[in-house]
């Protein structure tokens, strides 16, 4: 307002008492007056006591989603999120973001922008600030939405107490704002002010700058071989092509392995495709780089469930076999062949392998780790004498080595093999330490751990008959998977779930829980998501229909390369009971000619061999079957058990069924 306005209205509100009159007037708190007169004459309007003040608040998300609703007809929750995280809240740009939309043209979130006319306005509220000051907030605006004093210091080189004379203006007209209970701390008013100021600046100056705050942060906060805080990785990212293009990707590197360690993997995922872009920069890429860079987005995608998994992760594995590199090669293998009894991905004994040829001699951690998954990866697992002695060799390299991590892994393995029907004390005592050794050391693949750890106890109280055990079991893996926010994790819980429910006879509405489960784990990229289907089902069948009904899945029926001892028991049964008998014939006897004596007498030791004895009545081989009578019979008092935790019956039962098919009582 002009100062005659002004007076008027000092005048006025002297006599407002005695009027039948209101007077609303509008202030913007955005623009400092333009000299003394002006603002002592606010001063008397503001202050007087006939003038009151109602300050508007920024509107709220719903109030947004409320206005784009009435704007856009039907608004969905992630649209109306969109728009108030855009505008936060501030009227003016909430109307602006959706004035080229209407009923019949809804925005998609990622296309939410302001017009360049809109923008002209933010720049010339900026413009009308110092040059000092201009200057100062071109430098804040890189570092980020908030700032501080003796960061923007540092990388503009002004004294901080000039500084903040400097940002008095910028301040006063709510450009920037103090923030509360933190001195010397500021943010912009708005993050659409930051961001006009950072497209101001030219990409060399914009590099230049991210490079300053950089360098900054890391004289405040040294990083060394830690983990590097995500403010310096993003503005290492951003420097470059300045600056050290190895030094920022291996910095993305160690911050998203940390991310992801805490089940941030979404944040983790961000941070490696930035760092492929950057790598991308350089005119000779690190190998070893790029393979890891590559894992760590696999690892991500695989416990998000994300479905481009298997690419990226064999992209990793094909640049780290092709370049030798280690590292990623034990990464890739131990991943592949990641718990014992399970099946494992094609080719991680090949990868398995590879690595232990490229290992220096002074990794012996690393070759710890090789040796204990190749004890459980076939064909190695089905050799008791090969997986022992793979197991004691991991162990040994990994008290050599001195390394937590490798003794957890060899120790996990040597669990497996003891846990079987011959099993002491000793088990739990190797549960309780590897507990201690994840616990302390974040480095250990926890995910795998969980699974390895609870699926084992869950076995091993099936074993025992004990159904209450193991779903003490199953609650700690549904802890575990909620805790590292991992989706497979998650999703292996919620099967053993419908498991239980089947090991107890409650078999109705499994069926339709089993399809969920299933269409679940292929958007997820489970393992193997549709044999297990196939396997529960075939369960649900045998027991609530017969031996009719599983003849039509004979030929969904596939004996694959990767499948351990109890798997491949497990599949060799089925194909005998769903009528395949030819096929589940040859396999039994390349299996039991492989030596069935050669058996570890481990964890799912005896399910292996009861469901072999089904499969040799079943298909009238009754050699085997007398051979799988006097392995089992030891043992008439327990119970078979696998990982794929159905309750099979007692071993007696098993003996029962080679008795009858022998004409014995």
């Amino acid at each position: 307002a002009d100062l005659a306005s002004l007076r008027l209205l000092c005048g006025l509100a002297q006599e407002l008492a005695h009027l039948p009159l209101l007077v609303q007037v509008t202030l913007r708190d955005t623009e400092a007056p333009s000299d003394a007169s002006r603002t002592e004459l606010l001063g008397q309007i503001l202050g007087h006591r006939n003038t009151e003040r109602v300050a508007l608040d920024r509107l709220t998300e719903a109030e947004v989603s409320e206005y784009a609703t009435v704007r856009l007809g039907t608004v969905d929750v992630e649209l109306g999120h969109a728009v108030f995280a855009r505008s936060e809240g501030n009227p003016f740009f909430m109307v602006e973001l959706l004035r080229s939309y209407g009923p019949s043209a809804s925005p998609r979130n990622e296309n939410l922008a302001l017009s360049g006319p809109v923008l002209d306005v933010v720049r010339r509220r900026i413009r009308r600030l110092t040059d000092d000051a201009r200057q100062s907030l071109l430098a804040a605006a890189v570092i980020g939405r908030e700032f501080d004093v003796g960061l923007l210091a540092a990388i503009t080189g002004r004294d901080a107490s000039a500084l903040i004379e400097i940002l008095d203006v910028a301040r006063a007209t709510q450009v920037i704002r103090e923030v509360a209970e933190r001195p010397g701390h500021f943010a912009f008013g708005h993050d659409i002010l930051r961001s006009a100021l950072v497209e101001g600046l030219s990409p060399c100056g914009r590099s230049e700058l991210h490079l300053r705050v950089a360098q900054a942060l890391e004289r405040r906060h040294p990083t060394g071989d830690g983990v590097p805080r995500p403010a310096l990785v993003h503005h290492l990212l951003a420097a470059l092509p300045m600056g050290d293009i190895p030094t920022a990707v291996d910095c993305a590197l160690r911050a998203a392995q940390a991310a992801s360690t805490i089940g941030a993997h979404a944040d983790a995922a961000a941070v490696l495709r930035r760092a492929l872009a950057a790598l991308d920069l350089s005119p000779d890429p690190d190998p070893r780089l790029r393979s890891l860079l590559l894992f760590g987005l696999a690892r991500c995608a695989r416990a998000m469930g994300s479905g481009d998994f298997m690419d990226v992760f064999n992209e990793a594995v094909c640049i780290a076999r092709g370049h030798g590199v280690a590292e990623v090669l034990v990464l890739a293998g131990t991943y592949m062949s990641p718990t014992p009894g399970s099946p494992t991905m094609p080719g991680a004994r090949e990868v398995l392998e590879a690595a232990q040829r490229s290992l220096p001699p002074e990794r012996k951690d690393l070759g710890a780790e090789v040796l204990a998954h190749l004890a459980w990866t076939p064909p190695h697992s089905m050799d008791a004498a090969e997986a022992v002695a793979f197991v004691d060799q991991a162990e040994v390299l990994a008290r050599e080595s001195g390394s937590a991590r490798a003794l957890a892994s060899a120790l996990a393995a040597k669990l497996y093999l003891v846990t079987g029907p011959d099993a002491s004390d000793v088990g739990e005592a190797l549960f309780d330490r590897v507990d201690r050794i994840a616990a302390a050391h974040p480095s250990f693949h926890r995910p795998a751990w969980a699974a390895h750890s609870n699926f084992t106890r869950m076995v091993v109280a099936l074993g025992r008959g004990d159904l209450a055990a193991m779903g003490r079991a199953a609650g700690r893996l549904g802890s575990a998977a909620q805790e590292l926010k991992n989706v497979q994790l998650q999703w292996h819980h919620d099967r053993v779930r419908v498991v239980q429910q089947m090991n107890l006879g409650a078999f109705s509405g499994i069926g339709d829980a089993l399809t969920t489960l299933r269409l679940r784990g292929v958007q997820l990229g489970v393992q193997r998501a549709e044999e297990t289907y196939l396997a529960d089902l075939f369960v649900l069948r045998r027991e609530t229909a017969g031996t009719d009904l599983l003849v039509p899945l004979a030929d969904a029926i596939a004996l694959e390369e990767g499948y351990p001892a109890p798997s491949l028991a497990r599949t060799i049964r089925a194909l005998a009971e769903a009528g395949a008998h030819g096929r589940a014939r040859t396999a039994l006897r390349q299996m039991a000619g492989a030596g069935l004596e050669r058996l570890p007498h481990d964890r799912d030791y005896l399910a292996t061999l009861a469901h072999l004895a089904v499969a040799s009545v079943v298909t009238g081989c009754l050699d085997e079957a007398a051979r799988l009578y006097e392995l089992l019979e030891p043992y008439s008092l327990l119970y078979a058990a696998d990982i794929s935790l159905h309750a099979d019956g007692s071993v007696a039962r098993f003996l029962g069924i080679v008795a009858s098919a022998q004409g014995r009582r």
